[in-house]
């Protein structure tokens, strides 16, 4: 499975995310635990519809993050369609309550990114809802942007999708350290219509 995993240590715990088994129980405990929160969010969505084999061979990978040792999260990527086989698509991203607030969610979107520049994604895409502005939050000041609806929640009016080239990720990734990258990132920090003009350029000739 792609991915080595990241880590990084937080409240004197680390937070460790590694490649996983989806079938494993905690990773079907997670997942569960993610469609009920997005019941009480949206409605009554049924039973999970999740499978394993949605994530698993070539083009996926599952995650599980831990914190202190125990599995508080989770997060996959897969190809969007088997037409589309440079478009990676971010699913089942979820922390658990208690977890929240240590940036595990962030961690988890990092180490899927990095897997979806191993696999060879050119761009990963992800819905989310309306009512988690804590996750639209996470993906905006992660790069992401706005896309118009796709697939099968294409019409549905709670629904947001957004995408990132892999261009974009692997310049982050790179540039981390250099403290010219955030700027270049968050382009309102320094410089601001230059810095807006870079994002421009860059969305145009990596991502559109």
């Amino acid at each position: 499975m792609p991915g080595s995993g990241a880590a990084i240590v937080t409240d004197a715990f680390p937070i460790d995310v590694r490649a996983a088994d989806p079938s494993l129980v905690e990773a079907r405990h997670l997942v569960d635990e993610l469609w009920e929160e997005l019941g009480v969010l949206y409605g009554d969505m049924g039973l999970c519809k999740f499978q394993p084999s949605d994530i698993q061979g070539p083009g996926a990978a599952f995650v599980i993050a831990r914190f202190d040792g125990r599995a508080v999260g989770c997060g996959a990527v897969r190809a969007y369609d088997s037409s589309a086989r440079k478009i990676g698509e971010i699913k089942r991203m979820f922390v658990r309550p208690a977890a929240r607030g240590r940036g595990i969610a962030r961690t988890i979107l990092k180490t899927l990114e990095e897997t979806a520049l191993t696999i060879g994604y050119d761009v990963v895409r992800l819905e989310s809802g309306v009512r988690q502005p804590f996750a639209i939050k996470l993906y905006e000041t992660a790069g992401y942007y706005r896309i118009p609806p796709y697939g099968q929640l294409a019409d549905d009016p709670l629904s947001i999708f957004s995408k990132s080239g892999c261009a974009l990720i692997h310049k982050r990734k790179i540039t981390s350290a250099d403290s010219g990258a955030f700027s270049f990132l968050s382009p309102s920090l320094r410089y601001p219509e230059q810095g807006r003009q870079i994002m421009r350029d860059w969305r145009r000739r990596f991502l559109d």
